[in-house]
């Protein structure tokens, strides 16, 4: 049972009176989950595969970065990784 549980049909919001969505957060948000959000086949219509050439090309828009976490990034949270790569979605 979760004791935080928030069931309601209008706008939440977090350190704001006025939220503007169906949650508002004003401020810092840590995550030690995951945040998804839904892209599923069944609510699209006219799917189709784009060329190997388009995809290339897409691909290489892409701007991806290497990285080092700063020292002081998780002072009271467990580090998980010293680096990695900064990726973006391709809309």
């Amino acid at each position: 049972m979760n004791p935080l549980g928030v069931h309601t049909h209008d706008k939440v919001g977090i350190n704001t009176s006025e939220p503007n969505e169906a949650l508002t957060v004003q401020g810092n948000v840590f995550v030690t989950g995951n945040i998804y959000q839904p892209s599923d086949q069944r609510l699209k219509t006219n799917i189709e595969r784009v060329s190997d050439d388009e995809m290339l090309r897409h691909i290489e828009a892409i701007p991806i970065y290497d990285y080092e976490w700063k020292e002081d990034s998780f002072q009271n949270q467990k580090k998980q990784a010293r680096g990695g790569r900064i990726e973006y979605t391709i809309h």
